[in-house]
Parts: structure tokens; sequence; C-alpha cells
């Protein structure tokens, strides 16, 4: 299949690059086009994706156990919370696709660059069907995996390592390097990278998700919107926790609890308040309501994948009432289909509520002590 790139160079005023390729890596076709230049004709079938400096995105990779992309993207959201400084809900996030156990990379910029990159695309009369960050299209250096392979482009260091990309200008890059051996290799490495990117069966990432998704691809539901908002209706980021590998179990807490009595003794005897066990013992109750809300969160996940054009609305939880949940959809048998599923490990499911909401169902349910 014909893979045709459109480079776009940081600066709106530089020339843009032109690529046709066909794999495992041939660069058929290649042109420089002025701002404002049409892009060459083409015939047949392919696809086309514009390529976009990186150096105005946020990249993370992260842990995110919901397969769906909608709740993938509600997740990590929460996550960014504690990433940013800008308010989440005025960013475009997107995330790659599900991976098994693998890391997942979640993507963050203003809206405004996403809009003016789709202009710069639409001047040069290119439509693109995925708008990828350039520095995604390199691959590790597989000759030293402990050290990131650094290519010259467009004035900056593109930098990409295992479970690391971040592209900056060359000065900023060396500094957070901080490696004075590092070297980049020229501009020719970044072309014979998106050559090699015929051979992708998908983009890395792609950056027209939610809002900016495809008509074809957003559908005429709200369920973009919806997972979106998903951010302000939870009470609990559990993936902030996931991801920064906080949550411990038993044997972890025990030995906190000792080494608060420890302190208990040595250091504040017969003092009541701030006593560190006590301290120890609401951490505990915390991580273990954590733990209860990311394993009966990961299991209605599970379930939900097992409905067709089913999804996540809203999600509540405490440890007084459990989990409860706003799911659409289609049909009232897929709540049976659902609570089946969430059997399987051992979660009983009530529904608590009922909603049309066009040609589905909204229903309310609780999982856990409230069922």
């Amino acid at each position: 299949m014909t893979t045709r790139l459109l480079l776009l160079p940081t600066d709106p005023e530089a020339d843009a690059t032109w690529l046709e390729l066909e794999p495992p890596g041939l660069i058929t076709r290649r042109a420089t086009l002025s701002p404002g230049e049409r892009a060459p004709t083409h015939h047949g079938s392919g696809r086309t994706w514009t390529v976009v400096p990186a150096s105005d995105l946020g990249l993370l990779w992260t842990a995110l156990p919901a397969r769906q992309q909608a709740q993938a993207l509600a997740a990590a959201r929460l996550l960014l919370d504690d990433h940013v400084a800008a308010p989440v809900e005025s960013l475009h996030v997107a995330v790659s696709p599900y991976a098994g156990t693998s890391p997942r990379l979640v993507a963050w910029t203003d809206p405004s660059s996403m809009q003016r990159w789709l202009a710069r695309s639409a001047a040069h009369g290119v439509e693109p069907d995925a708008l990828v960050p350039d520095v995604l299209l390199l691959s590790p250096d597989e000759g030293a995996t402990d050290r990131p392979r650094v290519v010259a482009h467009d004035g900056r260091w593109l930098v990409r390592g295992d479970a690391m990309a971040f592209s900056a200008e060359t000065a900023l890059a060396m500094q957070l390097l901080d490696d004075p051996t590092v070297h980049a290799e020229p501009s020719d490495a970044f072309l014979d990278a998106c050559a090699r990117s015929a051979g992708l069966e998908a983009p890395p990432l792609d950056l027209l998700q939610g809002t900016f998704a495809p008509r074809v691809r957003r559908g005429s539901s709200d369920g973009w919107r919806r997972s979106a908002m998903l951010a302000g209706v939870l009470v609990l980021s559990p993936w902030v926790l996931l991801a920064a590998d906080a949550i411990r179990h038993e044997v972890a807490a025990r030995q906190l609890q000792a080494q608060a009595h420890d302190v208990a003794a040595r250091t504040a005897p017969g003092i009541q308040a701030g006593n560190p066990l006590d301290m120890t013992a609401t951490r505990l109750a915390r991580l273990r309501a954590v733990d209860a809300l990311a394993r009966d969160a990961d299991a209605l996940f599970e379930a939900l994948d097992a409905v067709p054009a089913a999804h996540l609305d809203g999600l509540r939880y405490s440890t007084a009432d459990g989990l409860r949940a706003q799911v659409v959809h289609p049909r009232e048998a897929d709540l049976d289909t659902v609570a089946a599923a969430l059997a399987e490990h051992g979660l009983p499911l009530r529904r608590t509520g009922r909603q049309p909401v066009g040609d589905a169902v909204r229903s309310d349910i609780t999982l856990g002590p409230g069922a």
C-alpha cells in the first residue's frame, strides 16, 4: 500500500516535504512544497499521514488497563492532572492503541496547535488519515538499548528511547539528556525512518482523536464527548497511583506498620495527635480502597468489551457504597451480558436506574458492597 507523508516544519513559513513511499521502505517520490503549495496529485488507493513537530506536544508512557479507546482517554485525562499545569479539560489528549500489558503512550497539546496543523495541511491540499508526531517515526536505537537515539531534523533534535520520546531545540535537548557523549545522526536518518513507516500497519499514535477525529471514525454518538467529560465525574484517580506504582500489597503494609510502631516508640511516646501508627492505618485504608476501585473498574472495563457499542458514561466510588457507574448500551439484554461477565470476577451487579438515550439505554448500576 502506498503511504504519503506531508512533513510539516516547525516554522509555518518554511518549506514542507512531501514523500510517497512503498513498503518495506522505498521513497518513490519526493517534493519540496513552499507554504500553501499544493501537494502532487496521486492516483489509486493508499493512505496519507501529516507528520507534525513533536516539540509542541507532551508525551508520556503509562499503564492504562482500559481496552476501549474512550475509557483509556478518560483515564489518561485523570493521569495528566499530576503532569500538566494547564487545566486538563482545556487540552487535546490522544492515546496510543491498546497493546495488552505494554505501557501506552499519552500525548497532549493545545487544541490551537491541532487547528494550525490541520489548516496548514489543508493549505497543501492534504486531508490526512492520521496526524503523527515526527519523533514517533523513529525507532529506538537497537544497538544501544540503554541510550536513546538522537536524530537532527528541522533545526531540532528528535530523541527516542525505550518509553521515552521528545523533540526540542539542540541546546535544550543536550541539557535534558545531560550526556556530553551523545551525538545526533544527520537528517537523512529521519528520512530513512519516514521511509520505513510505509511498512507499518498503523501509526504509533494518531492525534486525530476526540473532537478532531474524522467524522467517519467519530460516528453519530456522543461517546467521545462523554469520555472527555468523565474526568470531571470521577471522585478518585486510581490510574495516577497505578502509573506511579503506589499501590502496595499486604506485606508492604505490615512493614510500614512495624516502622510506624518504631517511630512512635522512639519519637512520639504517649502523643495521640499525629500518631504515626494512626497515619499509617489511614494511609493503608486509602491504598486498599484505591486497590479495590482499580480492580473493580478493570473488571467493568473488561465486561464492557464483551458488548459492542457499549461504553462508560460515569463512574463513582466510595468505600461504603462500592463502585457506581452509568453504562450506555444498545439493548436491554446487554446488561445481562455485562452482569454475567462481572459475576466471573465475583462482582454482583444491581441496576438502580434506567433512562432512554436515543436508540440506546443508560443504566445506573452498582457493584460491590452496595449491590
